[in-house]
This record gives structure tokens, sequence and C-alpha cells, in this order.
């Protein structure tokens, strides 16, 4: 059958090399059956990948450029039946390994993206693993989605053309480089001036766009995966939001999103313990930083500043515009911008956040309060946000280096954390109070 190459999206460039030297990450997904048809799943299966040309893809090498090798596949009958009930009564403990098996896989060979049935006394459970180099959670979301609509007996209405999308972002990128390149240095230059390099824009703007694409491969990417990023450890916390429908009720009237307070609350808290520096973030739900029109492309990291600011209903409001206007000025790949990567990770950018806001969440109750290892922890602190709509649920998952924060400090920092955040809920419903009497 015919192959036809394409140039990955920029970020993907480096993704590859990134993922081959520290592993593969694989997102995953459920979708539950109570009954389960096997023609709608393969139906479903096959219109996803007809939607998503990316689905078919593969990695490939050639030359030293980094191409997908998009080939059509056959998918009649991905399943062939419904399995038995498993002998393994927990779906997690059945999963586990293959999840292991998933991060030791070869890239060059490993599947995109795959399809796995598990079925027990009481559910069925269709899963859907991911590369993280097809798709972010929210791209996950939209396959399992589709998937859905799919298996319910929607057509498909519109075709992604991965080689094609794909050129038209980059070259969309390709334009607005000289301005990002000015942009970043700008913002780093208060920081390490050195972190990013003079970029010869007349002599990139003349290349073809193969040229431009080729540019960008490097013989070595920086992978924070050494000694310093085996040294983690997590801490689980929560706290449940007082009065959670009253606070949400006012801050969608004074016009404050979550992002808004989770985001000034840890720039405060990051500030005290970790000084002048950046922080890099992701968001999922109606606040993401990026409006993703297919799979494969996203925001890669997004960067905040962490200030010292006095947590009142106006540095709250400008918190959303400081962001949103970073957050403009997306990285798809550094080398596109010439970054000296260990400088800023090791030296600059100190914290990741990843914040879900979800209709519900479960903790696990018996981690509360308690530390233990963690595989991989690139940066000083990567703590994992969520928040329940359902009943004003927070619950962090405090992701830190042993090397520079100690057991003690975690602790503290979790509870200046909780004690900036909930200042911040009071001054939303202050203002609220005051903006309502004035208008009485």
């Amino acid at each position: 059958m015919e192959s036809t190459y394409h140039y990955p999206f920029i970020r993907q460039i480096k993704d590859f090399y990134r993922y081959r030297a520290q592993g593969n990450i694989f997102l995953e997904v459920d979708v539950y059956f109570r009954k389960i048809d096997l023609n709608k799943i393969n139906n479903a299966i096959t219109q996803l990948h007809k939607k998503y040309s990316l689905l078919n893809c593969q990695f490939i090498l050639k030359d030293d450029l980094l191409y997908f090798q998009d080939e059509a596949k056959d998918l009649d009958g991905y399943f062939k039946e419904i399995p038995e009930n498993n002998s393994v009564k927990n779906p997690n403990d059945y999963f586990h390994p293959i999840r292991i098996m998933n991060q030791s896989l070869d890239i060059h060979n490993v599947p995109l993206i795959y399809y796995h049935l598990y079925k027990n006394e009481d559910v069925t459970i269709f899963k859907i693993f991911a590369h993280h180099m097809l798709c972010d959670a929210n791209g996950l979301q939209k396959i399992k989605n589709d998937f859905i609509g799919f298996y319910n007996g929607a057509e498909v209405t519109e075709i992604y053309n991965f080689g094609e999308y794909s050129v038209k972002r980059n070259n969309k990128l390709f334009k607005s480089l000289e301005d990002n390149y000015k942009y970043w240095k700008n913002v780093l230059s208060e920081y390490d001036e050195s972190i990013i390099s003079p970029i010869d824009f007349t002599d990139f703007n003349s290349k073809s766009y193969g040229e431009k694409i080729a540019s960008l491969v490097q013989s070595f990417y920086y992978t924070p995966t050494d000694e310093y990023s085996r040294q983690g450890k997590s801490y689980h916390d929560r706290f449940f939001i007082e009065n959670f429908e009253e606070i949400q009720s006012s801050m969608q009237k004074i016009k404050i999103s979550w992002i808004s307070v989770f985001m000034i609350a840890f720039s405060k808290t990051a500030y005290t313990h970790q000084g002048k520096s950046l922080i890099g973030l992701l968001v999922s739900g109606k606040n993401d930083v990026f409006s993703m029109n297919s799979i494969g492309e996203y925001s890669g990291e997004c960067f905040y500043p962490a200030e010292d600011k006095i947590l009142d209903y106006e540095n709250i409001l400008a918190a959303a515009n400081s962001f949103m206007t970073v957050s403009k000025h997306l990285v798809f790949n550094y080398a596109l911008l010439n970054w000296d990567e260990k400088k800023f990770f090791r030296r600059i950018c100190k914290s990741f956040i990843n914040l879900s806001i979800v209709e519900h969440f479960n903790c696990e109750e018996e981690k509360l309060k308690k530390f233990e290892p963690i595989d991989l922890i690139f940066l000083e602190l990567e703590p994992l946000f969520f928040l329940s709509k359902s009943n004003g649920l927070v619950y962090i998952n405090w992701r830190f280096n042993t090397s520079k924060i100690s057991e003690q400090m975690m602790e503290q920092i979790a509870q200046d954390f909780t004690d900036h955040f909930n200042t911040c809920l009071q001054a939303c419903l202050t203002m609220h109070t005051q903006s309502h009497s004035l208008s009485d």
C-alpha cells in the first residue's frame, strides 16, 4: 500500500527526540458500556481514522529528518469478538502492565493510538491509548467525544488531512516568528539575556518550507532526565471551598475566572519560596489557553511570572489578562526561537502547574497529607491542581524535587497556597458585595 510522508507539527519535532530519550508517555481515556455492540465499536474506530488522518501515522526518520508516514489502514473488524469476563477483577490492575509496556516501546514502531476492550461482571470498558505526540488531554477528550458520537450513529462531516493541516499551522507560526522572538527576547531579558540567541531572520525567511523545517532539527535536544529529575516526591493535599455556590456566582458576576485565582495564588506562593522566576502552565476545561481545531496541535508550555502581589480584586482581574497575553505567544518548539533550554529550565522556570476543572473528582483519602516517591520530576515544583465543580473540592498533588524542597518546606508551601487561595476568594466576594451595594 502506498505511503505518504508529511512533515510534523513543529512541536512534534522535539517531542520525538524527547520521548525517545525519556520513554513514551501515553494518555488514556475510558468509555463505559453496560451492553456493547461490536459492529458499532468497529465502525466508530473506522470513522475516527477517517476524520483524523494523523491517527493512521507512524514516526519515520529519513535522511535525518522526522516525518509522519501516513498509510491508510484497513480497520474493518478491529475487534473480532467481545472478550469474556476477565479473571483480573480490578480494571486498573489489568491495565497497569500495559502502561508499563507502553513506556518502553520502540518509538520508531510505537502505535500513536490503539484500543483495548476489558470486561468483567459489571461493565465493559473501551480503552483508548494515545501517545502524547498525538494529542494532549483535551485532544484525547475530543477523540473520545467523536468516538461516542460515531458509536451512536453520527457521520463524518469534516476531515482533517494531517499533511495539509500541519503545513497551514506551521506556516502561520513561521510568519509570526520574528514578532514572537522579539516578545520572548524582551520577557527573558529580565531574567537572563543569554537564554535566547540571535536569529538571522533574513536568511530564515528566504528558505523554502522544507528547509525551514530542516533548520529546526538538531543533533541534540535537552531532555531533563538526569539524576536531578529522579529525586521527586509527591504530597497530596485538599480543601473545600466554603460557600462554593455563592463564591462561584460572585466570580461570574465580576468576571473572574478560576484560572486567575489559581494562578495568582500560586504565583505569590512560588515567589516566597523560589524568588523571581517563571511558572509554566497547562490548563484544561473552558479556560484552555489554546483554541484547538484538530488533534495533534496544542499549546505546549505557556508562562506566568512568580510575583509578590497584593491579593486584591484588581490584581486577580489583571492576572487573567497577563495570562492570556503570555499564552498568545505559544512556544511549539524551543529550537524555533533559539532557546538554551537547560539554562531556562534550571535557572528561570522553576515550577510548572497543571489545572483541571472537572465536574466530579474523587480523591484518594489514604494518600492525604502523606509523602510518596515518584519516578520523574523535571522542575523544582510541579503541582497538579483539580477543582470539582460539583462540590468545591480543591485537590492538589504537590510534586516536588527533594534536592531543592524539603518535606517540611513542602508542607509550608501547601499551607501558604491554601491561605492565598482563600484570600483571593474573599477578595472576590467582597468586590461582588460592594458592586451589588453600589448598584442598589
